[in-house]
């Protein structure tokens, strides 16, 4: 070979970029991905409060026969999370439960021959890693997957226990009691129904000598009185 042609191979590779492939970025974990984004995070906690918050709220009233969405406005559905904050520990339960699922699923999927060792060898194997989640996890179902919808389910059966339990004791005959006066009218009602709540235009009571529930458009209520429960060492004269 000349030195001619050796010289013009050299400069033609030369002229060749040379293409260095990098390994792709390792992405974050998911479950650090709202650590990250806290505004996100806050966002995504009050929806999901305020879905938990409706939920709650049909489960408290349907007993009484009130189908309280539809007397509900937008405004309304923002706040349903603000009328009981035991809603928001409902979350954080939820959420505190639906972690754990997840990260065991997680390992699932990182770890398959330990997990399929320890349902050999393990009663308690086939419990924690279910064989049905392998045949989820092969039609796109991940870990993300399963900590929203564990979420969705374990909120939503507290809740509902938990609304359950309410209005249960207001059936009892235990609850706010309040004096109600309506438009037009200088004195209160001589029967004291109990409060289940409000909206922005609604007022919704319970009777528990009737046994029947009412809706009060706000409008027709002119004051709502309180009975403080008596004090300890105070005598009435």
């Amino acid at each position: 070979m000349s030195a001619a042609s050796q010289q013009e191979r050299q400069e033609s590779n030369m002229a060749e970029p040379i293409i260095t492939e990098r390994p792709p970025a390792e992405e974050p974990q998911w479950s650090w991905r709202a650590l990250r984004e806290p505004t996100a995070l806050l966002t995504a906690t009050y929806l999901a409060a305020s879905a938990i918050g409706l939920w709650a709220s049909y489960c408290f009233y349907k007993p009484f026969g009130i189908a309280v969405l539809d007397y509900m406005q937008p405004a309304d559905f923002l706040v349903a999370a603000l009328h009981d904050p035991m809603y928001f520990l409902v979350v954080l339960i939820g959420a505190s439960l639906s972690w754990l699922g997840s990260r065991i699923d997680a390992f699932r999927e990182r770890k398959p021959h330990r997990v399929a060792v320890i349902r050999e060898k393990t009663w308690w194997g086939l419990i924690v890693f279910p064989r049905w989640r392998d045949k989820l996890s092969d039609r796109g179902f991940t870990a993300e997957y399963v900590f929203a919808a564990m979420l969705l389910g374990i909120a939503a059966w507290l809740i509902h226990g938990y609304a359950d339990m309410q209005s249960k004791r207001v059936l009892a005959g235990q609850g706010t009691r309040i004096f109600l006066t309506y438009n037009n009218h200088d004195k209160p009602e001589a029967k004291q129904p109990i409060l289940l709540g409000t909206t922005t235009a609604w007022i919704f009571v319970y009777w528990p000598d009737e046994n029947a529930s009412e809706a009060l458009p706000q409008q027709s209520v002119a004051r709502i009185g309180y009975q403080l429960p008596a004090r300890v060492g105070v005598v009435k004269k």
